[in-house]
């Protein structure tokens, strides 16, 4: 359900769902961007647009929870891990396997 941004505010809807040119929103078209941004080493760009498709998309929140971990960012790792498990739920979602971190003394947090 695609809302405008007055009503956004108002209501707390997330970013995928606010339709704010009458035009739809495009978290596919995010990806994209922000795997052509990644290959163009440009990092901080690409992470904003994959943000932005994380908010409708599995592999948006996938690509993010990856960079987190590479980063030792454990704690929006574990966000990201908790968002995917709650994309697979939407329908044509997919994620290929569990999603974990694991602390500095090896227990993990499976999601």
């Amino acid at each position: 359900m695609a809302v405008d941004g007055a009503e956004a505010v108002a209501r707390g809807v997330a970013a995928a769902d606010v339709d704010l040119d009458g035009r739809g929103t495009d978290p596919g078209g995010a990806l994209a961007f922000a795997s052509l941004l990644l290959l163009a080493d440009r990092e901080e760009g690409a992470q904003f647009w994959l943000q932005f498709a994380a908010g409708g998309q599995a592999t948006g929140a996938i690509c993010l929870y990856l960079m987190h971990l590479r980063r030792g960012e454990w704690r929006d790792a574990k966000y990201r891990a908790r968002q995917i498990e709650a994309l697979e739920g939407e329908p044509c979602q997919y994620a290929p396997v569990p999603h974990e971190v694991g602390d500095a003394r090896g227990r993990c947090d499976r999601r």
